[in-house]
């Protein structure tokens, strides 16, 4: 996982799945960079590589939203492969978050 700057953005890429037996590592690295950098506006969260997510992942995801949304700023998911989006849009999260497809 890594973290980028850009202008008024901070942008979460993530580097494998996002499953509960990374879930732990994933979120303690973003809560902590996210507290770092507050002078962002929106964060978003790049799942290029990002194959495969199961519901500890989903919950990290919406934890994420809604703490970002908590303090006035806008949340993002970008990269999203066909079956992420399908998931996505199962759940019905698509009318929740800001996505965009892989490209």
């Amino acid at each position: 996982m890594r973290f980028e700057n850009d202008a008024d953005r901070l942008i979460l890429l993530l580097d494998a799945d996002l499953t509960a037996n990374r879930a732990k590592e994933i979120v303690d690295e973003a809560k902590r960079r996210v507290a770092e950098h507050e002078e962002y506006n929106q964060l978003v969260m790049d799942l290029t590589r990002v194959q495969y997510i199961d519901s500890t992942g989903i919950s990290f995801i919406i934890g994420l939203y809604k703490s970002t949304c908590s303090t006035g700023k806008t949340f993002k998911l970008t990269g999203l492969n066909q079956d992420l989006l399908g998931l996505f849009r199962l759940m019905k999260l698509d009318k929740i978050f800001d996505m965009s497809a892989a490209g």
